[in-house]
């Protein structure tokens, strides 16, 4: 298997108006915000639960614009060793490496724009 270099070259998921689309290149993405740079940031609020979706939302600021992020509970089960589904157990594996999830979500904000990240598990095994 070869390890991708750059998010650029992953398919990444992000999950707008409850349509799930993919895209296998950030190319357009960084064409069309013509290669500016951004000033982005994460307040430091607890993330929210969505017990439908099982994921924790958590908020980015991008040129001071809320921008939505999210973590799949299935990311923080495999890379961040939360113990089950559970509300309670998502959060103390998010907290516990809060900073590697934001520098993912950072990441994928400044190769993708401001546009919601939904940060899945085949991120971090083949991206991160």
């Amino acid at each position: 298997m070869t390890h991708v270099k750059s998010a650029v070259d992953c398919v990444i998921k992000l999950e707008t108006s409850r349509r799930v689309r993919y895209l296998a290149s950030a190319d357009a993405a960084l064409h069309a915000r013509g290669g500016v740079t951004m000033h982005i940031s994460f307040p430091s609020c607890m993330p929210e639960y969505c017990a439908r979706d099982l994921v924790l939302a958590f908020p980015a600021l991008v040129d001071d614009r809320p921008v939505q992020c999210a973590i799949t509970a299935e990311a923080l089960e495999d890379h961040f060793g939360a113990r089950s589904l559970r509300e309670d157990d998502l959060l103390q594996a998010f907290l516990a490496h809060r900073s590697q999830i934001e520098q993912a979500a950072r990441r994928l904000l400044d190769e993708l724009g401001a546009r919601p990240v939904l940060l899945h598990s085949g991120f971090f095994r083949f991206c991160a």
